[in-house]
């Protein structure tokens, strides 16, 4: 067996690398990460990529706004929403919409922590808006990429930004990593964990980290014939940890 030492690589060259060993591995067509699935009368999914377009972190806090999702994939998902002819919406984000992640410097997902929209919070509160604005109902949100489970309700009233729909988000994760949270919520929309599930809540105070089988979790979700979208977390044995049923608006 032979074994290669690179040196220091530089993180374009690394994510180059990385685009390219998942498009070998998954047999995803195309040359774009981000698409839509159609399931039936009820269901349409929309897989975003947040990695390949964004900003700089350290840029996050630009009253300006920086990219997530990049111009182009901004534009096909305001036009995908608005012509799904589905019941629900759900949008695959790889980052909460609200949940605080990175250093005080180099905050790496939508949020920052400060009540004023900034940074990549001024694409997503133009998303928000478009959504409200065109009249597109049944938006649920499901993501990961922190090592916690929660549910969180987002509503106008208790935002900042209120131009938009209440809307709910669902996080799930991890199953093989450690587990480790809870994380505070950017003020901006409005966000309110409705159920959370981290190594602090727990009434033992856990260890951050913690490896499986640990606090670990995964989502599923249904829709019945009558349009109605349940969601539920589950624990690393099966076990349902919460569930919420929702309703669709006609």
């Amino acid at each position: 067996m032979t074994f290669c030492i690179w040196g220091p690589l530089s993180a374009d060259v690394l994510a180059e690398r990385a685009k390219q060993a998942l498009f070998e591995y998954s047999p995803i067509r195309g040359d774009k990460i981000y698409r839509k699935y159609r399931y039936g009368k009820h269901l349409e999914l929309f897989l975003l990529d947040e990695r390949s377009y964004r900003g700089s972190n350290t840029e996050n806090s630009n009253p300006n706004g920086i990219e997530m999702l990049g111009q182009e994939q901004f534009e096909w998902l305001k036009k995908s929403l608005k012509a799904s002819q589905a019941t629900w919406k759900v949008i695959s984000s790889d980052d909460p919409f609200s949940i605080v992640t990175g250093s005080t410097s180099d905050r790496d997902a939508w949020g920052q922590g400060s009540p004023e929209v900034l940074g990549r919070e001024v694409q997503l509160s133009q998303l928000l808006q478009f959504i409200k604005n065109e009249g597109i109902k049944n938006v649920v949100v499901i993501t990961a990429d922190v090592h916690y489970a929660a549910a969180i309700s987002y509503e106008p009233e208790r935002a900042v930004f209120k131009d938009f729909n209440p809307f709910w988000e669902f996080v799930v994760g991890p199953i093989h990593a450690g587990a480790f949270g809870q994380n505070e919520l950017d003020p901006s929309f409005g966000p309110k964990y409705e159920y959370v599930r981290a190594p602090q809540t727990e009434t033992s105070q856990l260890p951050q980290n913690l490896p499986p089988p640990n606090l670990h979790s995964f989502g599923l979700a249904e829709v019945n014939s009558q349009g109605q979208l349940l969601v539920r977390i589950h624990d690393i044995t099966g076990k349902v940890l919460y569930e919420k049923l929702l309703n669709p608006q006609s």
